[in-house]
């Protein structure tokens, strides 16, 4: 399976990073939300990355991020260590589907587009050098037919 996106998750500065790209020279740098930032690619103005500043601290403090049209809604289960990232409202037409280690995709069960995933084990994952490889982009990908039928 093909990797796009990585997530890191830096301890010290209690930081999220979800990277299609690391960040790079081609990028501009939006505040969309207090404390989250993406970068966008100057020529495509495609997401290349996000950035949540305070995830952990914010979900035990019980805080939400506030949704936002261009970043898909992240939410951090701290006493399940799990973390939910949804492109779309979650709904009854989903079904998860495992598509790695301690990854799962909520699927379109219609449509086969991945509406949002979760990462268990997460903190014990995403605070490594590596990060997490993600099948995704940042931007909603179409399962297919073969992966569907799985």
């Amino acid at each position: 399976m093909v990797s796009y996106m990585n997530i890191h998750y830096d301890v010290v500065g209690d930081i999220l990073f979800l990277e299609d790209q690391a960040p790079n020279e081609n990028q501009r740098s939006t505040e969309v939300a207090e404390a989250v930032i993406i970068r966008r690619h100057r020529h495509t103005d495609l997401i290349d990355s996000v950035e949540i500043q305070g995830l952990v601290a914010r979900q035990t403090a019980g805080i939400s991020l506030p949704p936002s049209i261009d970043v898909p809604r992240c939410t951090y289960d701290v006493e399940e260590d799990v973390l939910h990232v949804d492109f779309v409202e979650r709904h009854e037409a989903q079904e998860a589907r495992e598509v790695g280690e301690e990854l799962l995709a909520e699927v379109n069960a219609e449509s086969g587009v991945v509406e949002g995933f979760e990462v268990r084990n997460f903190l014990g994952r995403a605070s490594t050098e590596e990060g997490i490889d993600v099948p995704f982009r940042l931007r909603p990908p179409v399962l297919s037919a073969a992966t569907r039928a799985g």
